[in-house]
């Protein structure tokens, strides 16, 4: 009996103690949490890029800093990859084969759903967000 009581004991402090760190309202580490008062850029980089990109370090993917220097400001380029990374390696195209070579043959996901107007914004915090 007693040690169903310590046992719940331990429970009922954990689930307290995670919840209290975990409430939402710290949100100020975590660059890509998203609020609603940013901008439509950033919003769409948290729900489609943040889980595999980061500004200053490898990820799944690659690090975003020096991103339009990499894609030498082709944006156009870029955008196309970010929708279809797959129809832009196999159009021949030498630095995103290099790209796809370079991390281990691993596919970008494509993102078929984003109009161009969304890329044009993810684009725009790229260059211009806070991240």
């Amino acid at each position: 009996m007693k040690r169903r009581l310590l046992i719940l004991s331990a429970l009922v402090a954990s689930t307290y103690f995670f919840a209290c760190n975990n409430s939402g309202n710290n949100t100020s580490s975590n660059p890509y949490t998203e609020t609603p008062k940013m901008s439509e850029g950033k919003a769409l980089f948290v729900n489609n890029c943040a889980i595999c990109h980061d500004m200053k370090q490898d990820k799944t993917g690659p690090k975003l800093e020096g991103v339009f220097d990499r894609w030498n400001n082709d944006t156009t380029k870029m955008k196309a990859f970010i929708r279809n990374s797959s129809a832009v390696i196999a159009s021949g195209d030498q630095y995103t084969t290099d790209l796809f070579h370079k991390w281990a043959s691993t596919v970008m996901t494509p993102f078929p759903n984003l109009t161009d107007d969304e890329l044009n914004k993810i684009v725009d915090y790229l260059k211009n967000g806070d991240i």
